[in-house]
């Protein structure tokens, strides 16, 4: 995923920010939408695994892109409840 492919040093600082950023997200989109709220019954390590296979499998994608198709998943898997 754009943005991932830092140097070696500071990959992992770069990381970090990415996902505390992906799950702000999700969380900000939780608490502004009229839905069932999209996090019920998610733990922080499943919603970050589900970004990490989303960028091995789109690694050209932008970090705004895979939080946008994770919230896209959260909601079809909260109906479907």
């Amino acid at each position: 995923m754009l943005g991932m492919d830092a140097e070696p040093r500071s990959k992992a600082a770069t990381q970090g920010l990415y996902t505390q950023w992906v799950a702000g997200f999700g969380s900000g989109v939780s608490w502004e939408t009229d839905d069932p709220d999209i996090l019920t019954g998610m733990d922080f390590d499943g919603l970050m695994a589900w970004v990490h296979d989303y960028c091995k499998a789109n690694p050209l994608a932008k970090v705004t892109t895979g939080a946008a198709m994770l919230v896209q998943e959260l909601r079809a898997r909260a109906q479907r409840k």
